[in-house]
């Protein structure tokens, strides 16, 4: 819409009022300096900023040293003689006032000055902007980017910023000497594919595409990288995608990156001692468990469920009552109390026929240990069983039970349950039971 005056009047009224409206907005407010006579005069808007009306600024140069803390009016009134002097067509200076009320606030100031033909200074015209809001801003900016560069340079894992091609531009420290090399910068520029491992650069390559192509939003997965020396690292890597906050459309990618070799080695070793523990049982006939009195939820391996012939995905017995149900009738009185007295005595040690689901009648023979907690209360019960011919009567369990042995070794129970436990993290091997106990 062309606004139309129809009087020069009315024109030059409404230009004001533009004027005023811009200064409001950008919190500016103008001045005119009378060098000579030492007369500032103030527009209405520069009274606003400074926290005084017309009549509380007297309009000299005096009054307004009186608004600028000792602290910055030196090395201002500094800064404005040296101009003067050079003969300087206008001066950005940046300094503080405290208004009457107290505040202090920061201001831009832009000054030109108009000298007389001998040199001699005669008038400053300026405009003074707050910029105390946008200093705060700026602050707070620059204090997340150093807290970012901090945790970025310091982390404890491998953080690294690429391009959406997949080329490095930000590599910590930490990925650096996880890969070999001595300084991040010797990293920026190579690209993922670059750096990983040939065989594992097509599933590589198939999550980038997916990530640019908005399929997915993170990926994680362990993968080899190549350090600087040839050889594999084992790392889990997390790549995301972070998007442009304005246009939604894809920027950059970020990925944090740990070090796995540690685990991928103890992973191994687990299997490995999982498999030795699983053919102990084998050649023992053992089962094992273990009992959380407190939850009644227990553990129990595959060999406790080859025992009472049950399918090891079904999870064993899930009640005192489902174990008791194939206990033989006549040994389940002795049983219940049998149980209900170790958790005084501490020790476990019975022996029982149970009746198979395929109807086969089967001495068992059980060992275990009760491990305290405060004030002697019980809280967890390990033990192994096994089959036997024929009860021993007398309570020798370990003469009438074959030893069980791990590398060819004997063991004692809670040395092979204790292993078993430690192991079995491994819920492929271990089942997780809900007992409640007499």
């Amino acid at each position: 819409v062309r606004m139309r005056s129809s009087t020069p009047e009315m024109a030059h009224a409404a230009g004001e009022d533009w004027l005023r409206l811009a200064q409001s907005i950008s919190a500016t407010g103008l001045f005119d300096w009378d060098i000579g006579t030492g007369r500032i005069v103030w527009r209405e808007d520069l009274l606003r900023i400074s926290g005084v009306d017309a009549a509380g600024f007297p309009g000299t140069f005096e009054a307004w040293r009186r608004f600028v803390p000792p602290g910055d009016l030196a090395a201002v009134e500094a800064r404005v003689q040296a101009a003067l002097e050079r003969r300087d067509p206008s001066l950005t200076l940046d300094f503080r006032i405290r208004r009457r009320d107290g505040a202090l606030r920061r201001i831009e100031c832009f000054v030109a000055f108009s000298y007389a033909a001998d040199g001699t200074p005669l008038r400053g015209i300026g405009v003074n902007r707050d910029t105390t809001d946008e200093a705060r801003t700026l602050r707070a900016f620059k204090e997340s980017e150093a807290r970012n560069r901090a945790v970025f340079d310091q982390a404890a894992v491998g953080i690294v910023e690429a391009d959406l091609s997949g080329r490095w531009l930000r590599v910590n420290r930490r990925l650096a000497a996880l890969l070999g090399y001595d300084t991040p910068e010797a990293l920026q520029g190579r690209s993922w594919l670059e750096l990983t491992h040939p065989d594992d650069r097509a599933a590589g390559t198939g999550q980038l595409a997916a990530l640019r192509e908005g399929r997915i939003g993170h990926a994680t997965a362990d993968k080899r990288f190549l350090a600087r020396d040839g050889t594999a690292v084992w790392a889990n890597a997390t790549v995301s995608l972070v998007r442009d906050p304005e246009t939604g459309e894809p920027s950059f990618l970020t990925s944090v990156i740990v070090d796995a070799s540690d685990r991928r080695r103890a992973d191994a070793a687990r299997a490995e001692a999982e498999e030795r523990l699983r053919l102990a049982q084998d050649a023992a006939g053992a089962g094992l468990w273990d009992l959380d009195v407190t939850t009644g939820v227990a553990t129990c391996s595959e060999g406790y469920c080859a025992l009472y012939g049950l399918d090891p995905s079904s999870g064993g017995h899930h009640s005192t009552e489902e174990w008791l149900a194939q206990v033989h009738r006549e040994d389940r009185d002795r049983a219940r109390a049998t149980v209900a007295a170790s958790l005084a005595s501490g020790d476990y040690a019975s022996e029982y026929r149970i009746v198979r689901r395929d109807g086969a009648v089967r001495w068992l023979v059980a060992r275990g240990r009760v491990r305290f907690e405060e004030q002697r209360r019980p809280g967890r019960v390990s033990g192994r069983e096994g089959g036997v011919t024929a009860p021993s009567g007398d309570g020798r369990f370990v003469d009438s039970w074959r030893p069980m042995t791990v590398d060819g070794a004997k063991a004692a129970p809670d040395t092979i349950f204790a292993a078993a436990l430690a192991q079995s993290t491994c819920a492929r091997r271990m089942h997780t039971l809900h007992i409640t106990t007499p």
